[in-house]
């Protein structure tokens, strides 16, 4: 039998660790009662968190990752880069687009209409010029240029 292959198909909102105390409160994270050997990473302090998996370690670079209950869990950088990419960005009007043919049409007929310039030109241009960020967009979510908002 052939092992099947999965995606991750939940965003998580993330922050690198810069070992900062100002992150560390922001987060919650404590040091931890270890070895002095064991509480100097790189040269520098290592934190702990409570997780739902329990308490794990933290260390700068890592990522604190967030998810949507507000819980949160370190990914070592290594990790983090191999495992996730950033949500794409788009302009605000290729945004209103796609939040309009997900609702009435498919992502083969924005391509299409964009194609035939059934847009003002830049709008098509610019959709046209990035269809992969549109397929990823119309799957995954995006932001926009001049928001914070995932959609």
């Amino acid at each position: 039998m052939e092992m099947t292959k999965y995606i991750k198909t939940a965003s998580i909102e993330a922050e690198q660790f810069d070992g900062s105390e100002a992150m560390a409160k922001k987060y919650l994270l404590d040091i931890p009662t270890v070895s002095a050997k064991d509480k100097v990473a790189s040269g520098h302090t290592v934190y702990g968190i409570s997780t739902l998996e329990g308490y794990l370690y933290v260390y700068k670079g890592d990522w604190i990752a967030t998810g949507s209950d507000g819980e949160h869990w370190p990914i070592a950088n290594y990790i983090f880069r191999r495992t996730y990419k950033p949500l794409p960005v788009i302009p605000p009007a290729v945004a209103g687009i796609i939040k309009w043919y997900k609702q009435h049409y498919s992502l083969t007929i924005l391509l299409s209409d964009a194609f035939d310039l059934r847009f003002p030109e830049n709008i098509s241009n610019w959709i046209t010029r990035h269809d992969e960020i549109i397929a990823r967009a119309w799957l995954d979510g995006y932001e926009t240029e001049d928001e914070d908002d995932e959609k």
